[in-house]
């Protein structure tokens, strides 16, 4: 599950839960697309509680088509999660994307 907790300008607040379906994510995408084209690029702030991943293979195919795109619309991205593969993975990835500022916080 993806809700977005709080959104003001080109700050996005959301919280995730377990796994994430297809329209969780599709919810997720158009509201990033639209705060995007409103204020330029955008800090995402997420907290992550028990993450299992993706719930089915439209899920992951809906990431694998639209989270490049979303790379180069985020200046910040930190998330604070109890899952400690998530949060390595994270800190790989921002290493990666040096354009993005990535912060990985551990959450108990």
């Amino acid at each position: 599950m993806l809700r977005i907790v709080h959104q003001e300008k080109s700050s996005i607040s959301y919280r995730i839960v377990g796994k994430l379906s297809a329209s969780d994510l599709r919810l997720f995408y158009l509201t990033v697309d639209a705060a995007y084209a409103k204020y330029g690029r955008l800090s995402l702030n997420v907290v992550a509680t028990d993450f299992e991943g993706y719930a089915d293979g439209r899920a992951l195919c809906f990431l694998l088509r639209h989270e490049p795109a979303l790379l180069w619309k985020v200046k910040r991205y930190a998330i604070a999660t109890n899952t400690n593969w998530l949060r390595r993975a994270i800190a790989i990835l921002g290493h990666l994307i040096f354009w993005v500022d990535v912060q990985t916080y551990p959450v108990p």
